[in-house]
């Protein structure tokens, strides 16, 4: 990257999402310091065999739903 966007990048934690519960992610925000509600994660996909095209959405207590509308990736 160039231009100084490493540390912007760099704020923004790389997080398998659904590993964890809901209320556990805010905690694992890189960027703690801020009175600001809303939290930035990225997070790669997880599928539960490597031949798979399904999500592994489990964790602890259950797992993430899926919502909304399935779209064709045309």
């Amino acid at each position: 990257m160039h231009g100084g966007y490493e540390q912007a990048v760099s704020i923004i934690a790389e997080v398998n999402m659904c590993d964890f519960e809901p209320w556990v992610l805010p905690g694992l925000s890189a960027y703690d310091q801020s009175n600001d509600p809303e939290r930035y994660l990225f997070c790669p996909r997880n599928y539960k065999d490597v031949s798979s095209h399904r999500a592994d959405r489990t964790t602890e207590a259950g797992y993430w739903k899926v919502t909304g509308k399935s779209r064709s990736h045309s």
